[in-house]
């Protein structure tokens, strides 16, 4: 969805000699939404967090979704898989956009593991936070930053009713 033309350049003498700058201005801005939506809508960008990340499903077993277009693999990493890439934790591309996904068996992950995703791309490899990652924990001695499972036995339990509007 590209924003709608600048209609007021026609209509305000003003603006003509501005005219280049707020049409770059406006490719920009087209490029960029482009960029970040991936062809997508800009309500389905704002939701992402809806289907990207870690997410328990309703029969107990996990899903783990990311966008990573210039990946050639993806696994998820931790406590686990003794840190390292393992077959078991490995995603499948799902497109040609660049959407990878893991499913898990509700054992696989505990509540509180840390995890980080492990990528492959044409020119080397890293391990990275996850970018919709729900909870993040920083080491106190590293101070480096890990996503977490969080998946508590028992929902919080509010201490108080809501107040009267």
């Amino acid at each position: 969805m590209s924003l709608p033309p600048i209609a007021s350049l026609a209509e305000d003498g003003w603006l003509t000699p501005h005219r280049p700058v707020l049409l770059a201005r406006r490719q920009r801005a087209n490029a960029m939404e482009q960029r970040l939506t991936n062809g997508r809508s800009l309500a389905e960008f704002a939701t992402g967090y809806e289907y990207y990340g870690l997410h328990r499903q309703t029969d107990g077993s996990w899903v783990y979704r990311d966008w990573a277009p210039n990946a050639s693999s993806l696994a998820l990493i931790g406590p686990f898989s003794n840190w390292k890439v393992e077959p078991a934790y490995t995603a499948d591309a799902l497109n040609d956009r660049g959407d990878w996904e893991l499913r898990l068996p509700a054992e696989a992950l505990r509540h509180e593991d840390l995890y980080r995703v492990h990528m492959e791309w044409p020119d080397g490899e890293g391990a990275r936070l996850p970018a919709w990652g729900r909870r993040v924990k920083q080491n106190p001695d590293t101070h480096a930053f890990d996503a977490q499972v969080w998946d508590p036995p028992q929902g919080y339990l509010w201490k108080h009713t809501a107040p009267a509007p």
